[in-house]
This record gives structure tokens, sequence and C-alpha cells, in this order.
């Protein structure tokens, strides 16, 4: 047996010793063990955690010819992370502020839909909003969408989102 074999086997039955752990059949849902104690296992389907955003019929966009503002007007609808539903829809603009509708669904984490007003600015072809406790920042991209990113003091990582207009939504 070669010296490079050895090794290999060597390091196969420290990785053995090491995890020391099987799989085993518990009410037909896989469970790992180890020598103390049985790890549990869910089996959620992730979307039946999904709640839809809401968009209230009195929520209209604002019209404007305003060339800083035009590129975010209308209805925007994504779901940050691929999964929490949400609208962005700018309804007022008082100088260089923008009020901005946003609604947000539910998912697995965030479990109540909620909506809130928030005022806001186009800075740089950005269009910021800001809160005490974290910030939305969204650049309209070559494409069309809407790329966006939510920073928050609770999260180390930022979220991102990828927002379309909803032509259908829009009210002439």
């Amino acid at each position: 047996m070669g010296i490079l074999q050895i090794i290999i086997l060597t390091i196969v039955a420290i990785s053995a010793t090491y995890a020391n752990a099987q799989m085993i059949q518990n009410s037909n849902q896989p469970v790992l063990t180890t020598q103390t104690a049985e790890i549990p296992s869910t089996d959620i389907d992730p979307t039946d955690t999904l709640i839809p955003a809401g968009l209230p019929h009195g929520i209209k966009p604002l019209m404007s010819d305003n060339a800083i503002l035009r590129p975010f007007l209308g209805v925007w609808r994504g779901q940050w992370e691929g999964t929490l539903d949400t609208y962005f829809v700018i309804t007022e603009a008082q100088g260089a502020r923008v009020k901005v509708f946003n609604s947000w669904g539910g998912n697995a984490i965030i479990k109540t839909p909620g909506m809130r007003y928030v005022w806001g600015k186009i800075y740089d072809g950005v269009l910021l909003l800001p809160s005490e406790k974290a910030s939305v920042s969204l650049k309209l991209q070559n494409n069309g969408t809407l790329f966006g990113l939510y920073y928050s003091q609770a999260v180390h990582m930022p979220s991102r989102i990828i927002l379309t207009k909803e032509i259908s939504k829009i009210v002439p």
C-alpha cells in the first residue's frame, strides 16, 4: 500500500470518527443522530409561509414629467431575497423630497404583513429611504428594473431586491 493510499484511508477514518453521526428514519422524517442526542429535523414547505404584500386601492402613483422622478414613478413590486413580497410607490413630491408607500407581505422570518409611508430623496440617481434603524436604496438598472439594498442595524448583511414595474397597476 502506497503512502497516498494510507493518507487517504487515515483522512476517511478520522472524518468518520469525527462526524460519528448517522441518518435514521423517525416517523418517515430523516433525523441526524449523534452518540448522545437526536437532532430534530423540520419539514416546512417555504411556500406555505408566503403572504403577498397589500396594495390598497387608494394608493395612486405620482404622475410627473420631472426627469429626476420619472424613472422611479409607477407601482414597483419585488421580493426581498426572493421571498418577502413588497411594493414601492412614490405618491407625492415636495421639492427634492418624495413620499413613498411601502408594503410587505410575510415569509418564514417576517410573519406579519405591514405597510407604511416613508419620506426619502432621489440623490444621484438613487432613491434613498432612510429610517431610524434601517435604510433602503433603490437604483434603476439598464434592463428597466430597480435594484435595491436594505440595511438594518439588526442584521450583518444587507437584503437585496429586484423590483419590476407593474404596468397594469398604473392609473392614468
